[in-house]
């Protein structure tokens, strides 16, 4: 007897693509003992039985786990898949969890389903307009800064959508659901100028760009290319020149006082001897090393033992420093903090227009994450093609820096037209004509 079930076993598999058996695995009236076997039998038939209605759903369940990808696909398509395993199978195929019938009757007798709903499948569906607007609202309100920044720079996702994150509790996807095409249109003539607003006030880790662009531009170290990479209207920002008038006799006076609030006006000011701001360096109180490392006074030295300092502050401050030689900037180039690393880069690009490959060599831009280090350095006209797949960001400011460089290549231009940020897509737009027009 069991010979003979086996022969039958293999002459079935011999025949998985028979119509007699594929008729009867997908029969709403074959006996489930039957389904079994036949889901049992070849791929091609479990895909089949996965999608039969009445297939039990213990049976529903063990197909859910399947190798193959299109049955796991069928079973979250069929209307008899438990809640459980539909749910969970939502994540890798949002689009049959929400067509299946099943959902939208959970959508209708559960109004706490967002919270029963595995998040990464919550993730994967609130792109779907089939939605009810409750639904969305809950579920935006369960979901981590990621994933609605994440959300909101998809070009998929509707507008129904983004007027609810344009009142999201992060700036960041508040801002990126308002320079969305599908809220906020196409931008196509004019652009440039909408742009520097939204330029200058983006933020990238608690900070306006505008704000560090004024920074640098009083240390005279804005590189060019980086204003040449802004929209052609951009003016200069202002400058601010405080001067301390207090005469040298009286700063050379003032250093036998060892009060630290007068050491630290000394190390502030701008005046003071070099030898005074030497011997104030053999106090490593944080507070003076800072205002040390922050003078254009202070000896290379000075400023090359400050580079090596515990403290961010200090080592910021020499990298904003704009006596501080060459050497010392490479060696804030790789930095561990990002606060200093942004000042070294502009400043070195700044004095050294070649010298993006020596930034490189240091700063790994492709390991890195989102910040103003790796957005100066991917505004740079000869920043290699090669590395801009690697630079895929979630940061509009980095899309846009990549959008207007001369040496992005075609192919990733034409991705980039289609970017969710209306202003990625106008400066990518605008670079593919120029391209056209052999201007680049």
């Amino acid at each position: 007897m069991l010979l003979l079930t086996f022969l039958t076993m293999t002459i079935e598999g011999k025949l998985s693509n028979s119509p007699q058996l594929q008729q009867q695995a997908i029969d709403v009236n074959t006996p489930s003992d039957r389904l079994i076997e036949l889901a049992s039998n070849s791929p091609e038939l479990a895909r089949l039985v996965a999608l039969n209605p009445s297939t039990p759903r213990e049976l529903l369940r063990e197909l859910s786990y399947s190798k193959d990808s299109n049955t796991r696909k069928n079973v979250a398509r069929n209307p008899n898949t438990s809640t459980k395993v539909l749910l969970n199978l939502g994540c890798e195929f949002p689009e049959q969890l929400v067509n299946n019938p099943t959902f939208s009757l959970l959508l209708l007798e559960n109004s706490n389903l967002v919270d029963i709903i595995p998040l990464n499948t919550l993730r994967s569906i609130l792109n779907y307009d089939t939605l009810p607007l409750s639904f969305i609202e809950q579920a935006i309100n369960r979901l981590d800064e990621d994933t609605l920044l994440l959300l909101a720079e998809n070009p998929k996702t509707t507008k129904e959508v983004l007027f609810q994150l344009v009142n999201s509790q992060y700036s960041h996807v508040a801002e990126a659901a308002k320079l969305h095409v599908n809220l906020a249109g196409e931008m196509d003539s004019g652009w440039d100028r909408a742009a520097i607003e939204a330029l200058l006030s983006s933020t990238i880790g608690g900070q306006e760009f505008g704000d560090f662009l004024e920074q640098l531009e009083k240390i005279n170290s804005i590189p060019e290319f980086a204003i040449e990479s802004l929209p052609k209207n951009y003016s200069a920002l202002k400058k601010n020149t405080g001067n301390c008038a207090t005469p040298t006799s009286e700063l050379e006076y003032l250093a036998k006082d060892n009060n630290l609030w007068t050491q630290l006006f000394l190390a502030n000011n701008p005046n003071t001897p070099t030898s005074v701001l030497q011997d104030l360096a053999k106090n490593n109180h944080v507070w003076l090393c800072q205002s040390l490392a922050n003078n254009p006074n202070t000896p290379a030295g000075v400023l090359q033992q400050l580079a090596k300092d515990n403290y961010r502050g200090v080592r910021q401050n020499v990298a904003k420093n704009p006596n501080t030689p060459e050497n010392i900037l490479k060696l804030l180039l790789s930095d561990s903090s990002e606060s200093v690393r942004r000042f070294a880069i502009a400043r070195y690009l700044a004095h050294n227009a070649d010298g993006l490959f020596t930034v490189l060599k240091y700063y790994p831009i492709e390991y890195s994450t989102p910040c103003f280090s790796r957005l100066i350095v991917l505004m740079h006209p000869e920043f290699p093609s090669k590395l801009v797949q690697k630079c895929d960001s979630l940061v509009w400011l980095e899309r846009y820096a990549i959008a207007q460089n001369s040496n992005t290549s075609l192919d990733r231009l034409k991705f980039l037209v289609n970017d969710s940020n209306r202003i990625v897509r106008a400066a990518a737009k605008d670079n593919l004509y120029q391209k056209a027009k052999g201007r680049r």
